[in-house]
């Protein structure tokens, strides 16, 4: 198994209402843990993030993370293979007067040769 990473960022827009922003990545291979880093929030500073399949089923569990912190995410299931659309989004459970870029690394193993 070859490990790899991809790096994206989770943009929540600018509203006031709970927003939700959204990021897709496509995977065929093991999926590893997520890894994803909160920037200060307005509201309760809190943003949840979850990952979920085409069908919307969770693959990464529903994490509230605090802002100024990384969280990481396991998917459910050992070892979770997966090909096809995952969705991630990342909640604010507020406010905001700015966008906020969550930045994630999503991390899955491929197969040799």
């Amino acid at each position: 198994m070859i490990y790899q990473v991809k790096r994206g960022t989770i943009i929540i827009p600018t509203s006031d209402t709970v927003v939700v922003g959204t990021a897709l990545e496509v995977l065929n291979g093991q999926l590893s843990t997520l890894v994803a880093s909160v920037p200060a929030l307005e509201g309760t500073g809190t943003a949840t993030i979850v990952g979920k399949d085409s069908l919307g089923g969770s693959v990464y569990a529903s994490t509230a993370a605090d802002e100024s912190t990384v969280a990481s995410v396991h998917p459910f299931g050992t070892p979770t293979f997966f090909d096809g659309t995952l969705t991630l989004t990342a909640t604010a459970n507020g406010t905001q007067s700015a966008v906020r870029n969550v930045v994630y690394n999503l991390y899955y193993g491929v197969k040799q040769g």
